[in-house]
């Protein structure tokens, strides 16, 4: 099945798509990377998108990522925590060339705004190279103790880190649900934690995320959290509230970030950075 579609872009260009859907068993499905060079057109970039979990040690995987420009994933949906698949995956496509879109990074870019938004406040910014804590809150299902795919609540560790130009100096480590890790920006360790909590919502899901802060005797206390709608941001300094915004933005399907990422045909600026930090901190 194939569908192919021009869109047109807010420059005056238009992007032209082609989407192929394909279907294979037996002998063929066994030998999914000899079936889609033939498909692909030279000199045009091909993305893969690997709709399902992904195995690493894979001889499929590995062939097809030689012969593609990007693989798009889910890391949300992957198997037990999914941080080692993740991380797996990206020392395989530094090797292979491969640009990596994961749709959990993708959705993350309202926290991000966020974020940024509040350290564009005068009254944090001088706050945003203080930093000693960063604590993301996690859905843990019903049961603390049980493994959750932690990939969502990790990426949020490995863009701040990243923006930080921070140096992981203790890779994340489990203790009973509780992920804990540590990164130092020139000189100054900052404490990082995957919190767990009880959570009727789907197991994985970032809850919120905090940021703590010391400067000439003030504590800058961030907290940033999200709907379906909108993202929530609150900022308190030694107790005293600074800050406090909604920024209006959905949570974006998967239709919609396939649909994104097709008509782009390229990766976020921040991923590759990010997802390098991402495997530090996974180790």
């Amino acid at each position: 099945e194939i569908f192919c579609a021009v869109t047109p872009r807010g420059d005056g260009t238009s992007a032209c798509t082609e989407l192929l859907w394909i279907d294979a068993s037996g002998e063929a499905g066994r030998h999914l990377s000899s079936m889609v060079p033939q498909l692909s057109l030279h000199d045009l970039p091909t993305l893969l998108w690997w709709d399902h979990t992904v195995d690493p040690t894979s001889r499929d995987l590995k062939e097809l990522l030689r012969g593609v420009d990007r693989i798009l994933i889910n890391g949300a949906e992957q198997q037990g925590v999914g941080i080692e698949v993740v991380r797996d995956l990206i020392t395989l496509s530094s090797v292979s060339g491969t640009a990596i879109s994961d749709f959990s990074l993708i959705r993350q870019a309202r926290w991000r705004d966020a974020v940024a938004s509040a350290f564009d406040e005068p009254e944090v910014a001088p706050y945003l190279h203080a930093i000693t804590k960063i604590r993301a809150t996690y859905s843990a299902g019903s049961s603390i103790t049980a493994p959750a795919n932690v990939v969502k609540p990790t990426y949020h560790l490995a863009w701040l880190a990243s923006r930080l130009n921070a140096r992981v100096t203790a890779p994340l480590e489990n203790q009973a649900g509780t992920w804990s890790a540590a990164i130092d920006e020139e000189g100054r360790r900052i404490a990082l934690t995957l919190e767990p909590v009880l959570d009727a919502g789907r197991s994985g899901t970032t809850l919120a995320l905090h940021i703590t802060a010391e400067r000439r005797g003030g504590v800058l206390e961030l907290s940033v959290r999200a709907d379906g709608e909108s993202t929530h941001v609150h900022a308190s300094i030694n107790g005293t509230p600074v800050h406090e915004r909604t920024l209006r933005a959905k949570r974006a399907t998967d239709a919609e970030l396939l649909s994104q990422a097709l008509e782009l045909g390229e990766v976020d600026p921040l991923s590759p950075s990010i997802l390098r930090t991402f495997a530090q901190l996974v180790g």
